[in-house]
């Protein structure tokens, strides 16, 4: 019986108790979590190994997550690949500024696990709808 492959989550959040956290919830969710701490390396890795979803935070030393997402969308490989922006900050600025920068969907920290994992299966589910009617 073949092994069913695990979907895979990029976690991008420069502070380290919160990408643990992150790690804990996801990988007990069945996903496989590959983590990078600045938008440099997450971007090299997301256009090397594309992952099924982007876990993205907004503030990140040197590019930033919306400069990051930005650069995602311009990518061919990972234009259409779902992204989740995650923030401390929760004025309606930043809350449009996701949109704007191309993320399909964005939550405010602190966050509920549940909740968390319930958004990016939903992405995850839109975009393998989009994928098969194409």
């Amino acid at each position: 019986m073949a092994q069913l492959l695990k979907t895979r989550v990029l976690i991008v959040d420069d502070d380290v108790a919160m990408g643990k956290l992150l790690q804990i919830v996801f990988q007990h969710a069945g996903f496989q979590v590959t983590q990078m701490r600045s938008g440099e390396e997450a971007l090299a890795e997301a256009t090397t190994n594309v992952p099924d979803l982007v876990l993205l935070d907004v503030m990140l030393p040197g590019m930033d997550g919306y400069t990051l997402c930005r650069r995602l969308r311009e990518h061919p490989a990972t234009k259409t690949l779902p992204i989740l922006m995650l923030s401390a900050q929760s004025d309606t600025r930043d809350m449009l500024a996701w949109s704007k920068a191309g993320a399909d969907d964005y939550t405010a920290k602190p966050f509920e696990p549940d909740d968390l994992v319930a958004r990016a299966n939903a992405l995850l589910a839109r975009s393998q709808a989009k994928s098969s009617t194409k």
